[in-house]
């Protein structure tokens, strides 16, 4: 689905923290390099997963993309306009069309509010109806996520957390948007329920058409529901490609070893998985050359020196592009 029309475009885009001591007048201790120089086209009705381990950057993307962050430096533009340099109105409009699930299904509701009250608020905001059309389109969305009628009137404390979840993807989907961003949607529910939240995502995009980023560290939910993955390492994307062809051909180190530690049927029948050794790079004081290389198992002298860029290697899939200096040489284990 990538070659279809870009719903999202992403170029350079860079996101630094400042670090000041306290006070009005504060000095600059540094920033936080959340983001460096990150491209993405997102085509519309197409999936595309945004993975990593914690503190790689990816919730700093997600909050990009809904304007939640303003970016240091670069451009995200929908459907060609530049959203951050559009006027009020036009900012508005596409915040509309782009919605956002959050981690956390119990901190992102409005405990003093009824399911009813927080799916419909987004029609509130926009100004979208009259009570009698905000309460049969929250009755339809809550029906279609799997919420029943007689729970509406209930606060957030009184649902589990994969019935808080529903409420926040109806709360989202309720604007009928072109694109959710779903960031680590999975990760604050048992085991048993995140497929069940998995399978709705998957049928509401089936119904309408819905974009995705799915934001997330779990590759295994992420292979069944994304069409194409970029890999973020350190605020930079490292790999990305379509879904089954980084899982059969993936070309980074870094790559590998996230598909390494999914967990796997062993001996026993007990799940055996492998782990990545040392820690992520500071983003505060980011490594020079390749931000892997400290970690890397197969670094060498020329990673140290220079930061490789995402580049299409001849024998790989269309769309498939690795920052890596030695990508020909490796293949998916």
């Amino acid at each position: 689905m990538s070659g279809g029309p870009a719903l999202i475009e992403v170029e350079g885009l860079t996101k630094r923290f400042e670090l000041r001591d306290p006070g009005l007048f504060g000095r600059s201790r540094g920033a936080v390099h959340a983001l460096t120089d990150v491209d993405l086209r997102i085509a519309r009705g197409e999936t595309l997963a945004v993975v990593g381990e914690s503190g790689c950057g990816k919730s700093t993307l997600a909050k990009c993309l809904a304007q939640l962050h303003a970016p240091t430096a670069g451009a995200i533009r929908f459907e060609g306009e530049d959203i951050f340099r559009a006027p009020g109105p036009a900012r508005k409009a596409i915040r509309r069309r782009v919605q956002m699930v959050f981690q956390d299904p119990f901190g992102s509701l409005n405990p003093r509010m009824t399911a009813a009250e927080i799916i419909a608020e987004p029609l509130l905001i926009h100004r979208i109806g009259d009570a009698s059309e905000r309460n049969r389109r929250t009755a339809e969305t809550a029906s279609r996520v799997g919420l029943r009628a007689g729970d509406l009137g209930r606060y957030p404390h009184e649902f589990s957390g994969g019935q808080r979840q529903r409420i926040a993807i109806a709360r989202a989907a309720i604007l009928e948007p072109d694109l959710i961003i779903a960031d680590e949607p999975l990760s604050a529910l048992d085991v048993s329920v995140q497929s069940q939240i998995l399978n709705l995502f998957m049928e509401l995009r089936r119904q309408s058409g819905l974009t995705y980023v799915f934001i997330s560290h779990d590759l295994g939910a992420v292979r069944h529901i994304a069409d194409r993955i970029a890999v973020l390492y350190s605020g930079r994307i490292v790999e990305a490609g379509p879904a089954e062809t980084l899982f059969a051909a993936s070309r980074h180190p870094y790559t590998q070893s996230l598909i390494e530690a999914v967990p796997r049927p062993g001996a026993g029948k007990r799940l055996q998985w492998k782990t990545l050794g040392g820690d992520p790079p500071s983003a505060i004081d980011p490594p020079g050359g390749c931000a892997f290389h400290p970690r890397c198992p197969k670094v060498r002298d020329i990673c140290r020196r220079e930061r490789p860029r995402p580049a299409v290697q001849p024998d790989s899939a269309p769309g498939h592009a690795s920052a890596c200096h030695f990508a020909e040489e490796l293949n998916a284990t």
